[in-house]
C-alpha cells in the first residue's frame, strides 16, 4: 500500500457555444472558444506489489476548472469578456497498469466530479459611438452547469524512487499525464 499527495496544474479547453450565462442574463453574441489553467490537489491511495502488472488507485481532490473565452466584438462593436471559475471534488479510482513490470506505468478508469463553484465574470465594453460610456461587468453563477458529472481518464506516469526500493519507509516522486473528456 502505498498513500500520499496528488498536485499538479490542469489546462482546460473550451469549445461550443456560451451565451445564456444564466437565467438573468444572455450576451449579446455567443462566446466559442476558451481555455485557463487551474490546480489540482488530493490524497492518493495505491496498491499493487512490486513486480506485478496490475494495481489498484484512488485520489481524490480539489480540481479548479477556470477558464477565459476569446474576446468577442458584437454587432455594435462593443468588446465581450467571459471568465469563468469552475471547480469540483473529484473521487477517481484507476487500474493500475505497468506493462513491462518498471517504474512506468498506465492508468484508466471512472471519473466523478461534484461541482462546488460555477461563477462567472462578464465584461460588455464601452459603446464606440457613446464617448462617456464605461464597460459593464457582471458577476454570478452559470446555469446548466451539471452537479455531478460522470466521466473517465486515461494516462500514463514513472516513479522516481527518492528512497531506497529496500528502506522500511519509502519515498517516489510520481509524475503524470492524464485525459479527461469532460
Amino acid at each position: 500500500w502505498w498513500f500520499g499527495v496528488a498536485g499538479g496544474a490542469n489546462y482546460n479547453m473550451y469549445r461550443g457555444t456560451t451565451q445564456n450565462l444564466n437565467a438573468g442574463l444572455k450576451a449579446t453574441d455567443a462566446f466559442h472558444d476558451g481555455n485557463g489553467f487551474g490546480l489540482f490537489a488530493g490524497p492518493v491511495i495505491e496498491y499493487h506489489r512490486p513486480n506485478s502488472v496490475f494495481g489498484f488507485m484512488l485520489q481524490a481532490g480539489y480540481d479548479d476548472r477556470r477558464g477565459k473565452y476569446d474576446q468577442i466584438v458584437n454587432t455594435a462593436n462593443r468588446t465581450q469578456d467571459l471568465t469563468t471559475k469552475l471547480s469540483y471534488i473529484t473521487v477517481e479510482p484507476s487500474l493500475r497498469i505497468a506493462p513491462f513490470r518498471s517504474d512506468f506505468y498506465l492508468f484508466l478508469g471512472p471519473r466523478v466530479a461534484f461541482n462546488v463553484n460555477k461563477s462567472f465574470t462578464y465584461t460588455l465594453g464601452p459603446d464606440p459611438l457613446v464617448p462617456a460610456s464605461t464597460a459593464t461587468e457582471v458577476k454570478g453563477d452559470l446555469d446548466d452547469i451539471r452537479s455531478t458529472v460522470f466521466s473517465g481518464q486515461v494516462g500514463l506516469g514513472y516513479d522516481i524512487w527518492l528512497s531506497s526500493k529496500s528502506s522500511h519507509s519509502q519515498a517516489i516522486l510520481s509524475p503524470f499525464v492524464s485525459y479527461h473528456p469532460k
